[in-house]
């Protein structure tokens, strides 16, 4: 009961009634038998590199700030790391040269991915987050992380709402582990697109837990090049580069 009136001093009482569906659907998932044992492999990894990564935590405990859209929030899923197994995986799709490619995983958390991520020798790794809580544990985590496997020191997380970020020109990664609904991904799906449409530069979609994919599968700009039991790859098709380009 403290629980629920810190939400409703937090989000208000609309707020609060919005995030019910998504906190009682984060409640089923976390009591599945393998999301227990995720959650053991999770702590077994922050045990070994001091960080704080595991843990799923919803919305209404994350610290949003108020100058975060309320459809934003709306839309957006509870907190929990990507699996370790399956970052990897999805790796193995993606070129094996990796150094002009920026890595930007939306909706970035605790920034597992983005420590998962200085594994590869990108040219620079950024994490799009809108809650404070969840971005201060990346910005630390980053700080902390230092296995001999780590390549890239070039990552930041940014504290910003994934709608209004406009993600560069360059060739980039694009990294989802189901950060938000079907509505929010919409928008920015489009906004990679609408950048990248006039550009030569390669990009790939990254998607974890890929609940949203059709998004991409009926989209002409994207082509599948690689799916596993809980996540799929994209990247441009050839028929989305610039008149006269090939890939």
């Amino acid at each position: 009961m403290h629980h629920f009136f810190r939400r409703v001093a937090r989000h208000g009482v609309v707020g609060t009634i919005k995030l019910l569906p998504t906190n009682l659907r984060y409640v089923a998932r976390m009591l599945s038998p393998s999301a227990i044992a995720a959650r053991r492999r999770d702590r077994d990894f922050d045990r070994r590199h001091g960080t704080i990564t595991s843990g799923s935590i919803p919305l209404g405990a994350a610290e949003i700030s108020g100058e975060i859209s309320e459809h934003s929030v709306a839309h957006g899923l509870y907190y929990e790391p990507v699996p370790l197994g399956h970052f990897d995986e999805m790796m193995r799709v993606l070129p094996s040269e990796l150094s002009n490619f920026l890595f930007i995983d939306y909706g970035s958390g605790r920034g597992r991915a983005l420590l998962l991520a200085s594994h590869y020798p990108f040219k620079e790794i950024i994490g799009i987050e809108f809650s404070q809580r969840l971005h201060r544990d990346a910005v630390l985590n980053l700080q902390k992380y230092r296995p001999p496997e780590r390549i890239c020191y070039n990552a930041k997380s940014l504290l910003l709402d994934a709608t209004q970020f406009v993600p560069p020109p360059d060739p980039t990664v694009a990294f989802f582990n189901n950060p938000f609904d079907r509505e929010v991904m919409s928008i920015v799906l489009q906004r990679i697109e609408s950048v990248h449409r006039s550009q030569q530069s390669p990009v790939y979609i990254v998607y974890a837990h890929p609940y949203a994919e059709s998004l991409l599968l009926l989209s002409a700009f994207w082509v599948r090049l690689g799916s596993g039991r809980l996540w799929s790859v994209f990247g441009r098709s050839s028929s989305s580069l610039p008149s006269g380009d090939s890939e």
